[in-house]
């Protein structure tokens, strides 16, 4: 049964991939509009490029923090991350 079930499964992803004759590539992930799917829509792809990015960007900081007082250096870093969670 379980064999069967496999082969099934196969012959339905094929046909999923398949329009007009044509073949489609299948991907893990894709990105619209700067958002990223993944196959499953459990936004993890979404969330590490997001943490990766917010990370780098506040990390950036540290080039001019000597120069910043710490109300200043907050307000930024937290600018930054609000404004990619907004976008």
């Amino acid at each position: 049964m379980s064999n069967y079930k496999s082969v099934f499964e196969l012959q339905e992803l094929q046909q999923l991939a398949k329009i007009n004759n044509s073949s489609l590539n299948t991907t893990h992930s894709a990105c619209n509009h700067g958002f990223i799917f993944d196959e499953h829509l459990t936004f993890s792809d979404q969330i590490s490029a997001l943490s990766k990015s917010c990370y780098s960007q506040v990390r950036q900081l540290r080039c001019i923090r000597p120069f910043l007082d710490s109300k200043t250096a907050s307000l930024i870093a937290t600018s930054i991350v609000h404004s990619k969670l907004d976008y």
